[in-house]
């Protein structure tokens, strides 16, 4: 592939050589009354020119207040986390439908403006800022961002740190010996909901130096899925989530015009309210403590600054960026266990007195060669030094017993990628773009502790054919590894997949064309990448990935649209297996294909300009299928199903100039299946205590009117 990429450089080299030379000379001769003629020969006609939605980004606004505010009212027919997982809408209930926009700018440049936006919903948002323009802004912000995964969870545990079992509670060694197991269940939410204040502060002094700050704390609140682990006896059970952020950013620039120069500090340190998660065992505890205990997220801290710039001479632009950055780890350690039964010897150190330094360097470079020739070349250096001390751990098996001491593996890198790209322009409306990239990676304490990887690619756009667009990407990788070191318990036959011998290739392809004197425009692109890992005997061997799609838009006039597509993506792989560490005896076949199908309309400007009409419709059809082959027989799980479907309809009526009443009518239904929830109760597993998850499958309407009034 390097020859074939040499060779077509070379060749390019002497076309333009050629074409340079071939250029016919137009330049007129010289002569002291040479005056060209310039003059067109029409006189514009700009009384026909439709420019009522022409708009000037450069030009400031007109001085004055204008702005909107929208209320009305949502109603969901249903209660469904995964419906209302990101937006708030997961309850049965009416919501309140608020929203508003409004702007003070004066002749003087000075301007302010509060943007508002879902304030009834649990993803609510508010946006402020006052300034005089190219001197100074003052910002804020406040957002709140739900992420509700379950609400049909249950569970017999109460509490929150320290959960507890109801008094009647009867142990046993199995669920079904858990008699009073059913009758103790009481549901329980899994999500979170996130809550972000920031403020900002952005000065400019004289022309060229620029300052900015800003202050962010994030609160995260709510719970998410976890288990107990006793022996071979298990729980599924809720862990507490009470997170807080604190971002501190600061940078300073300077700006000319050949180029620019910023510094920035920035300071992030994270909290958590819990140390650890304490519960009590539902079976018989017959090793020792009737309890068991969990760590939770540890406190840390990180810092950087970075200094970054461009700077263009003599046609070559170069962009450069230095970061240093430290994180810093050292909450106490709890104790192995609370399990009085088991014997251990003293902690050797108190906390893990973590810190990792790291640092990046990025500098690219971008010129012309010639009138059809540029190039691209970058190089990047990310290193990060591991200070964290080396420690003898004794790891505690289902908090019952131990296999012996353990050495922490706090592994440093250093990567280092140098790439290149070299642009031809073919002709008119055709460019050629090949390039090369060497990356190389170093590992200390790690199994593999050096991987090289090369990478190729050839690429080509062509606007040339009338309403023709066509692109082509061939792309051919492959990465080597060092002998494996068998520092771990992992067997040697399994190389980690991000670390293993890898060839991968991928070809992409798109296209796009109008078809001449119509107002039909059809797109298509197809997507296939290849991966293969040979160093492995087992593990993941080969990994498929195909997507494809096509488009077709029909636009007769500036008010009626309508488009179509159709969407695919099938991913394979072959995963091989072993019953002991010896050579491969059963082989793990997956299959994952989605197919999307969507439809958008749009029709503005019925009823005299009044009207307004939207429609969007999605279907979505996802399906997974895995099997498993040992000595020729194959073993099927069943298959998982995910259908997703919906209709958006939207009007707009304008009563008025300032008046608009805005009516939605949305239908999602979404059916699902997953043998790992679906008919698992909390008692139908042997040794685990489910929380009775079951797949989502659901049918709601969503209905909303609002009131919008313009302000003018």
């Amino acid at each position: 592939m390097m020859k074939i990429l040499v060779s077509i450089t070379l060749l390019l080299g002497s076309l333009q050589v050629i074409a340079d030379n071939d250029q016919p000379d137009h330049s007129p001769s010289y002569s002291p009354n040479y005056s060209p003629d310039y003059s067109p020969d029409y006189s514009p006609n700009y009384d026909k020119v439709k420019n009522e939605r022409w708009r000037c980004r450069l030009c400031p606004d007109h001085a004055g207040i204008k702005g909107e505010v929208s209320t009305g009212a949502i109603k969901a027919s249903d209660s469904e986390a995964r419906f209302g997982r990101d937006n708030g809408l997961d309850e049965d209930d009416t919501s309140l439908a608020l929203n508003g926009h409004i702007a003070l700018k004066k002749e003087n440049g000075f301007y302010a403006s509060i943007t508002a936006r879902h304030l009834g919903l649990d993803a609510r948002r508010l946006d402020a800022n006052v300034g005089k323009h190219n001197q100074y802004e003052l910002s804020a912000s406040w957002r709140e961002i739900p992420r509700n995964t379950w609400s049909s969870a249950m569970t017999p545990y109460l509490g929150r740190t320290e959960l507890t079992l109801p008094d009647n509670w009867v142990t046993g060694f199995s669920t079904s010996e858990l008699t009073v197991l059913n009758e103790s269940l009481q549901p329980i939410s899994l999500g979170t909901q996130r809550k972000r204040l920031r403020t900002g502060v952005r000065l400019k002094f004289q022309d060229y130096w620029t300052a900015s700050a800003n202050v962010s704390r994030e609160t995260r609140k709510g719970n998410r899925l976890t288990s107990s682990d006793f022996f071979n006896l298990a729980a599924e059970m809720a862990s507490p989530i009470d997170y807080g952020t604190d971002d501190l950013r600061g940078k300073i620039k300077y700006a000319r015009d050949r180029g620019l120069l910023s510094l920035e500090y920035s300071r992030s340190t994270f909290n958590n309210a819990y140390q650890s998660l304490t519960f009590q065992k539902a079976y018989d505890a017959f090793i020792g403590e009737t309890r068991g205990r969990k760590a939770l997220a540890p406190d840390n801290e990180a810092t950087a600054w970075t200094l970054s710039g461009t700077i263009r001479i003599r046609g070559v632009a170069i962009t450069g960026l230095h970061q240093r950055a430290e994180a810093k780890q050292n909450d106490s350690f709890l104790p192995y266990s609370i399990n009085s039964s088991i014997t251990t010897e003293p902690l050797p150190s108190q906390s893990l007195q973590g810190e990792v330094d790291s640092s990046r360097t990025l500098v690219t470079l971008r010129g012309s060669l010639t009138r059809r020739a540029s190039f691209d070349i970058r190089y990047h250096s990310h290193e990060r030094d591991n200070n964290t001390p080396i420690l003898s751990l004794l790891p505690i098996i289902g908090d019952a017993f131990t296999l012996g001491p353990e050495t922490s593996r706090s592994y440093s890198f250093d990567n280092d990628q140098r790439k290149m790209a070299f642009h031809y322009r073919l002709f008119s409306g055709t460019r050629l773009t090949v390039g090369l990239e060497h990356t190389e990676r170093q590992r200390t304490r790690s199994e593999i502790s050096a991987n090289e990887e090369d990478r190729q690619w050839v690429k080509i756009k062509s606007n040339t054919f009338r309403g023709l667009r066509i692109g082509l990407e061939y792309n051919d990788s492959s990465r080597d590894a060092a002998t494996f070191r068998p520092i771990t318990n992992n067997n040697p036959l399994t190389v980690r997949y991000h670390q293993a011998v890898r060839d991968r290739s991928s070809l992409k392809a798109n296209l796009d064309y109008q078809i001449p004197n119509s107002p039909v425009i059809l797109s298509a692109s197809a997507d296939r990448r290849q991966t293969d890992y040979p160093g492995s005997t087992l593990g993941l061997h080969t990994n498929d990935d195909n997507a494809w799609s096509i488009n077709v838009s029909y636009c007769p006039t500036d008010t009626f649209f309508i488009t179509a597509g159709q969407d695919t993506q099938a991913i394979d792989s072959e995963t091989y297996g072993s019953l002991s560490f010896a050579a491969r005896d059963w082989i793990y076949l997956t299959s994952d294909d989605v197919r999307t199908t969507t439809v958008r309309l749009e029709k503005i400007g019925l009823l005299e300009n009044r009207l307004d009409l939207a429609l969007n419709y999605l279907y979505s059809d996802g399906t997974g299928d895995y099997v498993t082959s040992f000595e020729n027989e194959a073993s099927s799980f069943p298959r998982l199903i995910s259908k997703h479907r919906s209709v958006d309809l939207k009007a707009k009526y304008r009563a008025s100039t300032k008046l608009a009443v805005e009516l939605r009518l949305y239908h999602e239904k979404y059916s699902s299946a997953d043998w790992a929830l679906d008919g698992v109760a909390e008692n139908t597993i042997r040794n685990v205590i489910t929380m009775g998850r079951v797949s989502p499958n659901y049918s709601i309407n969503l209905a909303s009117v609002s009131f919008t009034y313009s302000i003018d």
